[in-house]
């Protein structure tokens, strides 16, 4: 089963997804999902909703697991609610909740229709885009039993490879 990397939004996050992929992507068949605006340094309107269009396209009828990072996590869980089927495992580090709307909040309550064994959440403890504390509130409102790690840093920076590859590679049945 191969797994997709669905990045945060600045440019900086190219380098991280492809320093993952080259510390566990020949493990985990780790591809990553490049955002247009990286190439074009411009968002088009709509472009979560055009990217999630674009990442079940490319899926067709296949079943993979998710790593996502900030703004990754939105684009994530907006492919969950229109393909529940299409994700297997997924894993959200550094959940943006200063930069979401209120109804991109709501857009996680679809965390719990899957399987808690299949959901991870890492957040720094002082990640500036939203607090573990925090992450950790919203996410208790959606599962109480999903698993929500919290990592003492005080940046956005999600450098977990090890972590990410331990629990892909978990059995959840």
């Amino acid at each position: 089963m191969k797994t997709i990397l669905l990045p945060g939004f600045s440019i900086q996050n190219k380098d991280w997804s492809e320093e993952i992929k080259r510390e566990i992507g020949g493990k985990i068949g780790l591809e990553i999902h490049y955002w247009p605006h990286w190439q074009t340094g411009k968002t088009v309107e709509n472009w979560k909703e055009i990217e999630v269009e674009k990442f079940l396209e490319e899926m067709k009828d296949e079943i993979a697991n998710i790593i996502s990072k900030s703004i990754g996590t939105l684009v994530a869980v907006m492919t969950i609610n229109k393909k529940p089927e299409a994700v297997n495992k997924i894993i959200l580090c550094g959940i943006p909740l200063s930069a979401l709307k209120e109804e991109d909040k709501e857009k996680y309550k679809i965390l719990a229709k899957l399987p808690f064994k299949n959901v991870l959440v890492i957040q720094n403890e002082k990640d500036n885009t939203g607090s573990f504390e925090d992450v950790k509130k919203m996410m208790e409102k959606i599962n109480p039993n999903i698993r929500v790690i919290s990592k003492p840093r005080e940046d956005h920076a999600y450098p977990y490879p090890e972590e990410f590859e331990e629990f892909l590679r978990q059995d959840t049945a």
